[in-house]
């Protein structure tokens, strides 16, 4: 575990934040990934370039309206909602918010949706791999113990460590004292694994001539969602949070069901029809 990264730049030493660090460099993969990809498919570079900035400033704004809702106290010693720290977010709220602004966007510019959306689903689920990595080293999102032959024990001091010491879960160490960090499911490496997967599947659909665009992006979220939803059981849930017990499992139906019946439809109607969207640019 490293949560702070020491660089050497120019004689000059820079101590940064792991997880700070593998934020920026995520987003800068999904951006700088999709704006290629797009590039190579001859989409007009000044519509994109802009549909990329508004969907990439929704992800932050929608991730922490969705944490200040699930936890409403979580950022009171973090300098509150403008906090500019990379704390305090909810994944699937910024997803949320990206993807209805991303349509709206599409819409108001002319883009062709689904191709785009299956280029972003790719670009994402390599950048879920960078985020995670940083999630990673910082310690953070660890899961519950685990006497799995998988389970990884993180140093003393990290947060795994402190959370099983203030909740008695510590291993029993010298005159059988309970200090002694426990291994943990590895939540933080499963979701990196998930994210190549589904990137992995995009491709073979965005490269398949049998299936319609759009299909990649539908797999993607059913597929990373579904995952997502098993993974939650593994990792400790933040003490903060109020919601109820079914709020996320409720929210990750919805998407998968919704998601499902768009992959039926968009592959079964219009078989040799190129979609309204498709067609626009």
């Amino acid at each position: 575990m490293h949560p702070v990264i020491n660089l050497e730049l120019l004689n000059y030493s820079l101590a940064i934040s792991s997880y700070s660090l593998f934020t920026i460099l995520a987003a800068v993969t999904v951006m700088g990934c999709t704006f290629t990809l797009a590039n190579r498919q001859g989409f007009p570079r000044g519509r994109i370039l802009l549909w990329i900035l508004v969907t990439g400033l929704a992800v932050p704004v929608g991730a922490r309206l969705l944490y200040l809702m699930t936890n409403p106290h979580g950022l009171d010693n973090l300098g509150g909602i403008w906090t500019l720290r990379p704390v305090g977010f909810a994944l699937y709220g910024g997803l949320i918010l990206a993807v209805v602004l991303g349509y709206l966007a599409s819409r108001a510019w002319r883009l062709p949706l689904w191709p785009l959306a299956d280029i972003t689903a790719f670009s994402l689920g390599l950048g879920i791999m960078v985020v995670r990595i940083g999630c990673f080293l910082n310690g953070c999102c660890f899961g519950k113990i685990t006497d799995l032959a998988w389970g990884i024990t993180f140093p003393p001091g990290s947060q795994a460590h402190i959370y099983q010491l203030n909740h008695g879960l510590a291993k029993a160490g010298w005159f059988g004292l309970p200090f002694l960090a426990q291994p943990v499911h590895p939540t933080q490496l499963l979701e990196m694994g998930a994210g190549l997967i589904g990137a992995i599947l995009v491709a073979y659909f965005m490269k398949s001539k049998n299936r319609r665009a759009g299909t990649g992006f539908l797999v993607f979220t059913i597929w990373f969602t579904s995952f997502r939803w098993g993974n939650s059981y593994l990792r400790v849930a933040s003490s903060q949070n109020v919601t109820p017990p079914y709020f996320y499992p409720l929210l990750y139906i919805a998407i998968i069901l919704l998601c499902i019946a768009l992959l039926v439809f968009l592959n079964q109607s219009h078989t040799n029809k190129p979609s309204m969207v498709e067609e626009e640019e």
